[in-house]
């Protein structure tokens, strides 16, 4: 429509394309939004592929749903967890990615392909990957296609981008605190980065940063060289200054605006083995600072 507006006939169409076209070659992207007026779908599948799929539920339904989760996320453990938990996803099933799962079939998207979830406002605090019938002989999504998450297609695009820009070879480094400045012992961690070891070093360069070596000045020199990252610690969420939302390091606490300040460069894979990493706030769900979507935005 701007472009054919007297005086926006120039308007740059051209160029969103291109981006767009980037952002999908791998896979369809699905993006999920909330409103007071209704809740959609709007999958990406091509340059000229866009379906739309209308859900029926309401933001106050997907809200109590997200509420309903974060609840459950705290009494982890206790004897009805799993019930509950299996309820939860069993709706998110019905009620939002079956419809998705059936519009990608008619699209004729071929079983196991790359996925990639975009949600916004209060889909942002939904475990989607996990949703499911849960039924005897009935496949979970987990079953069908391989779900990722991005925040933004703009980060998808960076992404692919600054892969095909260096495809030299990959540096990874793994940082694990067991024994923070602050916060329990995490037994756990000598073991997983052993186990990391094992598979990685075998392949590319790889580089453990343990105990008093995992440092915040350590860890800071290593994104530096290292294009892969394994974090395995303490996450601190902090819900009133997201930016300081960090990583528990032996000295002190590791945040996200610490990596924002060295410019992490050629950043291609970073796996957070760290609890709070995907909380969110459900009374501002469009503006909370997830550190796994903080890494993907920085990456």
């Amino acid at each position: 429509m701007i472009s054919i507006t007297p005086c926006f006939t120039a308007a740059p169409c051209s160029s969103q394309t291109e981006p767009q076209s980037t952002a999908v070659e791998d896979g369809p992207v699905i993006i999920l939004n909330a409103s007071q007026h209704s809740c959609d779908v709007l999958i990406i599948h091509g340059v000229e592929d866009h379906v739309h799929v209308s859900l029926d539920i309401t933001q106050v339904e997907v809200s109590e749903i997200s509420s309903e989760f974060q609840s459950l996320a705290e009494q982890f453990g206790s004897s009805d967890h799993q019930l509950k938990l299996v309820g939860i996803l069993r709706k998110l099933w019905n009620d939002i990615v079956d419809p998705v799962v059936q519009a990608l079939k008619d699209l004729n998207a071929r079983p196991g392909s790359r996925i990639w979830w975009c949600p916004t406002a209060e889909f942002t605090l939904l475990p989607l990957h996990a949703a499911g019938p849960y039924g005897k002989k009935r496949d979970n999504l987990s079953d069908i296609d391989i779900f990722s998450y991005t925040p933004t297609l703009a980060t998808l695009v960076r992404a692919r981008q600054q892969v095909s820009r260096d495809a030299s070879s990959q540096h990874f480094v793994a940082i694990g605190q067991g024994n923070p400045v602050k916060g329990k012992e995490l037994k756990c961690v000598a073991f997983e980065l052993a186990a990391v070891a094992q598979h990685v070093a075998p392949i590319v360069s790889f580089t453990p940063l343990e105990d008093g070596n995992a440092t915040v000045d350590g860890a800071l020199d290593a994104l530096n060289h290292n294009q892969w990252l394994h974090l395995a610690c303490h996450g601190m969420p902090n819900r009133t200054q997201p930016f300081k939302f960090s990583f528990a390091m032996r000295d002190r606490p590791f945040m996200i605006k610490d990596i924002i300040r060295i410019n992490w460069q050629n950043p291609q894979f970073a796996f957070l083995s760290a609890y709070h990493t995907t909380v969110g706030d459900e009374k501002s769900p469009d503006e909370s600072t997830r550190y796994s979507y903080a890494i993907l935005w920085i990456s």
